[in-house]
């Protein structure tokens, strides 16, 4: 019985070391509120918005590493664009326009790297009416 609850939380403990749905985020579009984004030099993080993505905009950031001098690569996509670090220590913000509209990330070199950031859209308040109290 003993050798079972051993085997048991030895299990849970391996599993729960392979866990890493925290490097996996979901954050809001705000114009007004830049996100940061840990990218890391030895794995790639990809970003995922909600509608196509018309232009990004920033400094430091190349499509060619071995062609153009950059501290980040990205590969972008229709809705999507992955980064990864070309040095150490390297932060940048990238601007990121979505139907007209600059969204702000600030991408950071970090050890832990976030593996994925889903964007989404604010949910919207939907008022429901209901007759005025007397």
């Amino acid at each position: 019985m003993k050798l079972a609850f051993i085997l048991l939380v030895a299990g849970a403990t391996l599993l729960k070391a392979q866990d890493f749905s925290y490097r996996v985020r979901e954050v809001v579009l705000d114009q007004r509120d830049p996100v940061p984004v840990n990218v890391s030099v030895k794995s790639t993080t990809t970003l995922q918005f909600p509608e196509p993505i018309q232009s990004l905009e920033g400094d430091s950031f190349t499509t060619k590493p071995n062609d153009e001098q950059g501290d980040f690569v990205i590969s972008p996509g229709v809705n999507w664009v992955s980064v990864r670090s070309l040095q150490p220590a390297a932060v940048q913000n990238l601007g990121v326009v979505i139907d007209g509209r600059i969204y702000e990330v600030v991408i950071q070199t970090a050890m832990d790297n976030d593996f994925a950031v889903i964007f989404r859209w604010p949910r919207t308040v939907r008022h429901v009416w209901s007759p005025p109290l007397r």
